[in-house]
């Protein structure tokens, strides 16, 4: 509750980084408002508990999401994750254009836009993303042990069926 005010910077600086600046003071400052409403009200809730008995297995509401690590220029650090797992390689990904960088429960996410990609209906590389995709391939064969997963998405144009298939093959598209 004290380290409540960190949210509305920590989530401007968050989104900034992840969806550039106008984003940033925009909707990092939204949802920094709205968790450190909810973090306050969380935390007096907690307060107001504080004399009774913790049930087994509490586990808290709200984790903080950040720390004052993410607000470090030091490469690999700026995603917030104290971890050196994969930082370098966060590092290096996040130059190659396009790309956003997440860190998502230990697991470090790539990705980019969906129009970079593919066509609409197609499951046809375009050439810069498979110039891209070349690049991330060649950052992540510096880490033989890393486990991959691709992931193939459509819009909502199209039947399930259709969708789904063509889902399966932008994935093994990206993949290969």
């Amino acid at each position: 509750m004290t380290l409540g005010f960190l949210e509305v910077p920590g989530n401007v600086v968050q989104e900034s980084r992840t969806n550039g600046v106008f984003s940033g003071i925009t909707v990092g400052l939204a949802m920094g408002v709205g968790k450190l409403v909810a973090r306050e009200l969380v935390g007096v809730y907690e307060l107001v508990t504080a004399p009774f008995p913790v049930p087994a297995g509490f586990e808290p509401v709200l984790q903080p999401e950040f720390t004052w690590d993410d607000f470090e220029s030091e490469p690999g650090r700026a995603y917030g994750f104290s971890d050196s797992y994969l930082s370098e390689e966060a590092y290096e990904l996040d130059r190659i254009s396009g790309a956003v960088i997440e860190r998502r429960a230990g697991a470090l996410a790539v990705r980019f836009p969906d129009d970079m990609l593919f066509a609409v209906g197609s499951s046809q590389l375009s050439k810069p993303a498979t110039v891209r995709l070349q690049e991330v391939a060649r950052v992540l064969r510096k880490s033989p042990m890393a486990q991959v997963v691709v992931a193939g998405y459509t819009d909502s144009t199209g039947s399930p069926i259709y969708n789904q298939e063509l889902s399966r093959k932008r994935a093994e598209a990206v993949r290969t």
